[in-house]
């Protein structure tokens, strides 16, 4: 399956499950940017509930630019505010506090681009996986690419996509909550651990296939 993806900052697992049975991944560049997506966001369950993390963009021209010229601002404090985020949320996982140094040195990172950032955030969650995925960007824009499944408009806007299949894990706060599917891959990481990569591939993609918008 060659798979073509919208960029994301750390991935929901569907998209993550995808990419791991994928014979060749684009990922899409020449796009115009969509406002609120898995292109600047992630979800992640904390105390509260559902929590959208956003990086803040300095476009003043979104909906017009493609995705590849979208710059995150430097004016604002957001990493630290990202980080404290995560860690509130999970540092009572299994994992986390192993994992931990890798976010933290992460977040201390300066990323212009956004497609630079979400690139970084991928090849971090690949690496603790343990997984070897070369990551290529299109060269131009084409609706529907030959020889391509065209994800890039199958992650939802807002929240989690709760329509795709995908087996319970226990979460951090499940005792206050029902279970969350397809969170961002941070939330299987520190849940799951090491497991997580079989957990990916436990999945069926054919539910994540046939819900394509």
């Amino acid at each position: 399956m060659k798979l073509l993806l919208p960029t994301a900052y750390f991935p929901p697992i569907s998209w993550m499950a995808l990419a791991m049975k994928a014979q060749e991944i684009q990922l899409e560049q020449h796009e115009t940017f969509p406002k609120q997506s898995v292109r600047n966001r992630c979800n992640i369950l904390t105390a509260n509930g559902l929590l959208a993390l956003s990086l803040p963009l300095c476009k003043t021209r979104i909906d017009h630019d493609k995705t590849k010229d979208i710059e995150i601002c430097k004016n604002e404090n957001w990493q630290i505010k990202h980080f404290r985020a995560i860690e509130s949320a999970y540092n009572k996982s299994p994992f986390f506090y192993h994992y931990q140094p890798h976010f933290e040195a992460f977040y201390n990172k300066s990323f212009p681009s956004l497609i630079q950032f979400n690139q970084a955030s991928i090849e971090l969650i690949f690496k603790l996986l343990k997984v070897k995925t070369i990551l290529n960007y299109t060269k131009e824009w084409e609706l529907e690419p030959k020889g391509w499944r065209v994800m890039r408009n199958f992650f939802p806007k807002t929240g989690s996509n709760k329509l795709v299949l995908m087996p319970p894990y226990l979460q951090v706060f499940s005792d206050r909550f029902d279970f969350y599917p397809d969170l961002s891959s941070l939330d299987l990481l520190f849940n799951l651990g090491p497991e997580a990569l079989r957990y990916l591939y436990s999945i069926d993609l054919h539910s994540i296939q046939d819900k394509q918008s």
